[in-house]
């Protein structure tokens, strides 16, 4: 992705990027995009305008639901004798839902602003690389709004 053209005494703070989202912090601003279908979706939010920073985690329970309804189906069928093709096709689709459900976990923080907002997926980050990630959000906009 392009490179954030900076303003005059602007400094990046921390950039995240990798092939398909970016996530730039600045001392005056977040910038973030993220690349879908081919098109690029670019929110930028200034530090002074921002409200609130949520963490939350976020999967598909259905998937769950599913696997357990499955993996029941298949005991019983399996206990009643049934056929052996219908379990294993079965049982296949309950390991499928169990892989569907952890692969589509994840944590995203969002940044709010009155005009908008940020939804950026964290991944790979644990609860104290979390707090620094928002320390340093929380840090920047508490500078900002100390010079303005």
């Amino acid at each position: 992705m392009k490179p954030i053209i900076t303003f005059e005494n602007e400094t990046i703070l921390l950039d995240l990027t990798n092939n398909l989202e970016t996530f730039i912090l600045t001392n005056e601003r977040v910038r973030h995009s993220k690349k879908s279908w081919g098109f690029n979706d670019i929110t930028s939010i200034l530090l002074k305008e921002i409200t609130s920073i949520t963490v939350h985690y976020s999967s598909y329970i259905i998937f769950i639901i599913l696997a357990i309804i499955s993996g029941l189906y298949t005991i019983i069928t399996f206990i009643n004798k049934g056929g052996y093709d219908f379990i294993s096709y079965s049982l296949i689709f309950t390991v499928l839902m169990i892989i569907l459900f952890f692969s589509t976990r994840r944590n995203s923080i969002t940044i709010c602003a009155s005009n908008g907002k940020i939804d950026y997926d964290i991944k790979g980050y644990n609860n104290y690389k979390l707090i620094e990630l928002i320390d340093t959000i929380e840090l920047a906009i508490k500078k900002v709004n100390t010079t303005y």
